[in-house]
């Protein structure tokens, strides 16, 4: 069970409805559990006449948490109003976002009600102004999120020239280098939106140097246009955008040798080229760190 000093919770549905479970009226955090533990499935091989067995893989299980909760108001009408709340709220008809918020920052974590909220019965459950609450979730993603993301520039503008005099007025520089290093502090890898704006020359390359996997896409760009490369499970593609926002579909225009690589936790050199040396179309990466526990 997880101490509650300092922490809250908020839970956001489908439809933007939220509800805070803290140390304040109407909605007290009793206790919850699951911020940490979480099953794994683990993939052993055994050869023939071999001790034991060899560990190739492990997948989470998803993540169960458990929040037990107080209804506190100043009487019974308004008891009724917030046991419904909770109940619309907390839906198990679709996948919200719980949102942790302690010491040590925020996390968020997509997460859908197994049931419609338990409001146990007895006296020491529910009073005319007092409802106990046990509302159990279900998150098919296992990990918490950074609840920002984090946004890198691969061509990166530096300061240059700057005058004396307290004049406004300086120059700056795009940086020669094509590469930098990207750091994931999260606990396992997560998947990067890359983004390479116009303009820039066929074919459009960004490597991941430490993975030594890349992507390239044999498409140029316009100035205003942008191609954007999502590498998330299950919804991998690339996109081209143009200067009025009409996207189109760019997945036929990728290398066949392509990886939709991920960010290792820990250092990753990311670099790019285009179709034309001399350019130095700005990229932006964009990625959450994900993390085993909280």
């Amino acid at each position: 069970m997880e101490a509650v000093t300092l922490q809250k919770l908020t839970f956001i549905n489908f439809r933007g409805e939220s509800i805070e479970i803290g140390h304040y009226r109407p909605f007290y955090l009793t206790s919850w559990v699951g911020a940490g533990e979480v099953a794994a499935e683990m993939i052993l091989t055994q050869s023939f006449k071999q001790h034991g067995r060899t560990f190739e893989d492990a997948y989470l299980e998803p993540r169960s948490i458990t929040i037990n909760a107080e209804i506190k108001t100043n009487n019974i009408e308004e008891l009724y109003e917030y046991r419904q709340r909770v109940a619309r709220v907390f839906t198990p008809l679709k996948p919200g976002i719980l949102r942790y918020e302690y010491p040590l920052g925020v996390r968020e974590i997509p997460a859908i009600s197994e049931h419609v909220p338990n409001f146990p019965s007895g006296k020491d459950n529910r009073r005319e102004t007092h409802q106990k609450c046990i509302i159990d979730l279900i998150c098919p993603g296992a990990l918490w999120l950074s609840a920002e993301d984090r946004v890198e520039e691969l061509a990166v503008y530096e300061g240059g020239m700057s005058f004396p005099l307290r004049l406004p007025n300086a120059f700056a520089f795009k940086s020669p280098s094509r590469s930098k290093v990207v750091t994931n502090n999260g606990d396992v890898s997560t998947p990067p939106l890359i983004t390479f704006n116009g303009p820039a020359t066929a074919p459009i390359r960004i490597v991941n140097e430490t993975l030594s996997q890349f992507i390239e896409v044999n498409q140029s760009l316009k100035e205003g246009e942008k191609l954007v490369i999502s590498t998330a499970y299950r919804n991998k593609r690339v996109t081209k955008i143009d200067a009025n926002g009409n996207e189109r579909d760019a997945n036929d225009y990728v290398h066949p040798f392509s990886k939709y690589f991920q960010l290792e936790d820990g250092n990753n050199r990311l670099s790019y080229s285009t179709g034309a040396e001399y350019e130095r179309a700005p990229v932006t990466i964009k990625f959450k760190e994900r993390f085993l526990g909280v």
